[in-house]
C-alpha cells in the first residue's frame, strides 16, 4: 500500500459485489477499510486498469459509504475501454483504487434542493443520506430510471425529470417544444444549455406565452448571473449558491 498524503491512499482493494442497473450502467461495492473511513459525502476515488498502457485512472464518484462494513460503493456509465473492463471485475478481484478525492459537499442543518442528471446523480445519494433535514430530489433520466427507489429510502420528495442534452440538431429541444404541455419541471445545469434551448424557441416561433417568465435572482452574491424559474400561473422565486452557473427553471401547472 502506497501512502500519498493524509487520508488519502492508493490500494489495492477487493471487489466484493457488482451489478448492472441498466444496459450500461453499473453499481460495485468495494472493500476499502482506510478510505471508506475517511470519506464523505461529494467525494471520488480513482480507479486504475489492469492496462499498464493505460496510465491515467477514471475518476469515478462514490454514491454510497459504509464506514462499518468499510465499504464504498461506486454506480458508473460502461463509456469506454477502462469502465468496460471494471463491468466486468467480479466478487473477489482486485482493484487498484486512490482516494478518498475533493473536498466533498457542505452538510448544513436546513432545507436541501438536490439536482443530479445521468451519471452525476450516483453523488446525491451518499449526501441524501447524511442530510438532517427537509429534502427535495430531483434527478433527471436520458431513459432508463436508476437509484430512485433509493433515493425514497431516505426522505423528502423525489422527482424523476426527462434528461434532454442540447446538442447542435436541437432534435431533443424540438421533442419538448412539440409536447411542452406535458412537463411540470424544467431544470437545466448549465448557462450554456440555457442559451441553446431559447434560442431554438424563438427561431421555432414557439409561443412563448405556455411560460410567463417571472422574476430573477443571483445564484451567489459573487455572481450576477440569473436565475430563472418559468411559471404556468405563478411565479417563485429561491435563492440557490454555489451550484456553478446553473440555472433552474420550472413550469408548474
Amino acid at each position: 500500500m502506497e501512502t500519498i498524503q493524509k487520508e488519502k491512499v492508493k490500494l489495492t482493494a477487493k471487489v466484493v459485489s457488482q451489478e448492472a442497473l441498466t444496459d450500461d450502467i453499473c453499481s460495485m461495492w468495494i472493500q476499502a477499510d482506510e478510505i471508506a473511513k475517511a470519506a464523505k459525502p461529494g467525494q471520488f476515488i480513482s480507479v486504475y486498469t489492469k492496462d499498464k498502457s493505460k496510465v491515467l485512472p477514471r475518476p469515478i464518484s462514490l454514491c454510497e459509504v459504509d464506514k462499518e462494513q468499510g465499504r464504498l460503493r461506486i454506480v458508473y456509465r460502461v463509456v469506454g475501454a477502462g469502465t468496460r473492463e471494471f463491468s466486468a471485475y467480479q466478487a473477489g478481484d482486485d482493484i487498484e483504487i486512490m482516494g478518498p478525492l475533493g473536498n466533498g459537499f457542505p452538510l448544513k442543518e436546513k432545507k436541501a434542493f438536490l439536482i443530479g442528471g445521468g451519471i452525476g446523480i450516483p453523488p446525491m445519494l451518499e449526501l441524501a443520506k447524511n442530510l438532517n433535514c427537509e429534502k427535495q430530489m430531483v434527478l433527471g433520466y436520458r431513459d432508463v430510471l436508476f437509484l430512485n427507489k433509493e433515493f425514497e429510502q431516505y426522505g423528502g420528495e423525489t422527482i424523476a425529470i426527462s434528461l434532454v442534452e442540447t446538442i447542435p440538431d436541437y432534435s431533443d429541444c424540438d421533442d419538448i417544444f412539440n409536447n411542452l404541455e406535458k412537463y411540470s419541471w424544467f431544470i437545466f445545469t448549465s448557462a450554456n444549455g440555457v442559451n441553446i434551448f431559447f434560442d431554438r424557441l424563438k427561431s421555432r416561433y414557439t409561443k412563448t406565452c405556455k411560460c410567463q417568465i417571472c422574476r430573477s435572482r443571483y445564484i451567489d452574491k459573487e455572481s450576477t448571473r440569473k436565475i430563472w424559474f418559468i411559471c404556468g400561473f405563478y411565479t417563485i422565486k429561491i435563492y440557490i449558491k454555489n451550484i456553478g452557473g446553473g440555472i433552474v427553471k420550472r413550469i408548474d401547472r
